[in-house]
């Protein structure tokens, strides 16, 4: 599938660090890997007692200590089944216990108090299966709920669950149990809600983001860009959840397993940094000079002191609105005020608080949107930052693609390729910088990526030459264009030693953090 060959041709999301071995080498030693399969029914009937029902605080410990998912997962499952909306069929959060005031992001508020019963989170997790003990796949089907349950089941034969199991009332969206994702009709997935409260779990209960508790529009703003990038990251373009095969390849089930060992949000490998997402916050209100809590063609024009080209900034800017499919939509319809400054030190803008519903660009039939109308969301921004100061992810080659493909017909022709470059090339004689024809860049291109089809470079040529990156700079930001034989000059042999195993996205981000921080202090002399 794309997916594969996305995830196969290019480099993972993160490289295997130091934090994440040591949770693998720990988890293969966990009570589930040593215990026969049918343990966990006995242990998790034990763990909820005679009253059959749990409250948040005991609720998230079973989940540690029996189902052994991180806690953060734990306060997803736990929202999942207590929240209104959860699925019909569920019935089993019991109003008046739970979680105590204030300790639930998202929920339990105005003290409320709510729990989780047990026939509750066997219809949710398809009979609580014992036999997954990889803890990737067991941490998907938390979150999933009974569909992902039941696809493993046609596979391999189970036990009777501890109460309903697979055979409980089908849910309004014809799925039998779980709240999770996945349609009646698709496979499984992490739905967006999910990951949203996964990260308001990682917000209420990590120590390193304590200081954002008493300050809920950095609260909100926090949850929404780190889901964004999440869901972007893990799923690209146009999805809204993630699917197993995209799940399993992805490094997040380790990071949310870290994350307890890491005091210091900012150490935690990727997704959950609070500098990440401050740099990103400020870098959209920075551009919004207008505070319309939207970003124009005009705005992004600026972005990295205006290294992106025009004619890219207006296909980034006309699909993502298109695909959006909203006229003048934006972040802010109910965003609060702003508090006075950043609980983490430096200086704030605004903060964006509802929550959008705009895919990544792709191919629409709405990109040619009329001048001046058209324009990005928070949600657009975030997709866009990762896409761009992230290349080498699977998700941004997937995103540039669809921006230089400018006919939509699934490959990077000559027209299109030269549609950018003309610009370009433009750009460089302005700046002085040594030019070559287009004939001569595209002789080039062809003999590093060596497209299947002669003169038409489809997306899954870009994987396999692993020169993806290097294409898509060269068409759309003039100052990666001509520093780039430097930089990887530079990454080889001269960049600092503790720089030359970091990714350009730390780079980029600390630099970025460090400018933020300097100017507060330099406004505040």
């Amino acid at each position: 599938s794309d997916d594969d060959l996305l995830l196969d041709g290019m480099s993972p999301s993160s490289p295997v660090r130091g934090p994440l071995e040591r949770v693998r080498e720990k988890r293969r030693s966990s009570v589930l890997v040593s215990q026969p399969e049918d343990s966990l029914r006995g242990r998790v009937v034990d763990a909820f007692g005679p009253r059959a029902a749990l409250e948040y605080e005991d609720f998230l410990k079973m989940c540690f200590e029996v189902l052994e998912v991180p806690q953060y997962v734990g306060h997803a499952i736990f929202e999942l089944l207590t929240q209104p909306d959860a699925p019909a069929g569920l019935g089993g959060a019991l109003a008046g216990e739970g979680a105590p005031a204030g300790a639930v992001a998202g929920g339990a508020a105005g003290g409320e108090r709510r729990s989780v019963t047990l026939r509750a989170l066997d219809v949710h997790m398809g009979g609580l299966r014992a036999e997954v003990k990889d803890d990737k796949r067991r941490v998907f089907n938390a979150l999933a709920g009974a569909r992902a349950a039941r696809t493993i089941s046609l596979k391999r034969p189970h036990g009777p669950g501890l109460g309903a199991g697979p055979g409980a009332e089908p849910n309004a969206d014809g799925a039998s149990g779980g709240a999770s994702g996945g349609g009646p009709s698709g496979p499984p997935e992490v739905s967006e809600r999910a990951v949203r409260l996964v990260v308001e779990g990682v917000l209420a209960l990590h120590p390193g983001l304590a200081f954002l508790q008493d300050h809920d529009e950095f609260k909100e703003a926090y949850v929404r860009t780190v889901t964004t990038r999440l869901v972007f990251t893990l799923a690209g373009p146009g999805r809204r959840g993630v699917p197993w095969s995209l799940w399993r390849r992805s490094d997040i089930t380790d990071v949310l397993f870290a994350l307890h060992d890491e005091a210091d949000i900012n150490r935690a490998p990727d997704y959950f940094s609070y500098n990440d997402f401050y740099v990103i916050w400020c870098l959209f209100w920075e551009l919004d000079e207008d505070e319309d809590t939207q970003i124009s063609e005009a705005d992004l024009l600026r972005y990295n002191n205006y290294s992106l080209s025009p004619r890219a900034v207006a296909r980034v800017v006309g699909l993502a609105y298109g695909a959006r499919g909203v006229a003048g939509k934006g972040v802010g319809s109910s965003t609060a005020a702003a508090p006075a400054a950043d609980p983490a030190g430096a200086e704030t803008r605004r903060s964006g608080a509802e929550e959008g519903d705009a895919d990544a660009p792709g191919r629409s039939s709405a990109e040619a949107s009329k001048p001046g109308t058209a324009a990005m969301d928070y949600d657009d921004f975030v997709r866009f930052m990762v896409a761009e100061e992230h290349k080498d992810l699977p998700c941004s080659l997937r995103y540039w693609f669809h921006v230089l493909d400018v006919d939509a017909d699934g490959v990077l022709g000559r027209k299109d390729l030269e549609y950018f470059y003309e610009e370009q090339e433009s750009r460089m004689v302005e700046l002085g910088e040594e030019t070559i024809t287009f004939a001569e860049l595209f002789n080039e291109m062809h003999d590093m990526v060596v497209p299947d089809v002669q003169g038409c470079f489809a997306l899954p040529d870009l994987i396999r030459s692993k020169l993806g990156v290097q294409v898509v700079d060269a068409l759309v930001n003039i100052r990666k264009m001509t520093a780039w034989e430097g930089l990887g000059c530079q990454k080889a042999a001269g960049r600092a030693v503790h720089l030359r195993d970091t990714k350009d996205w730390d780079v980029f981000m600390e630099r970025q953090y460090q400018r933020l921080v300097e100017a507060e202090e330099d406004e505040a002399d």
